[in-house]
């Protein structure tokens, strides 16, 4: 895939018992591979409890949504 083409979005999704961290680190592995964007799939419940602040300093945008009961984190 030469020329720019961008690989494709790696999708991490991680259930109430997983280890959120590690997922994060699997989204970096990712991105450092060269996917040009990942991300991180979780439960509201997990989301909520993550600090937004800790994510912004990285440059990671924390999504959190209600009707869909889950939680993003793109990286």
């Amino acid at each position: 895939m030469g020329g720019g083409a961008l690989l494709p979005l790696v999708i991490e999704v991680k259930t109430p018992s997983d280890d959120v961290i590690r997922g994060v680190g699997q989204c970096f592995e990712a991105l450092a591979a060269g996917y040009s964007r990942a991300v991180l799939v979780t439960t509201l419940r997990v989301g909520k409890k993550l600090k937004k602040r800790v994510f912004q300093r990285r440059r990671f945008k924390l999504r959190r949504r209600r009707e869909g009961a889950y939680s993003q984190i793109r990286l």
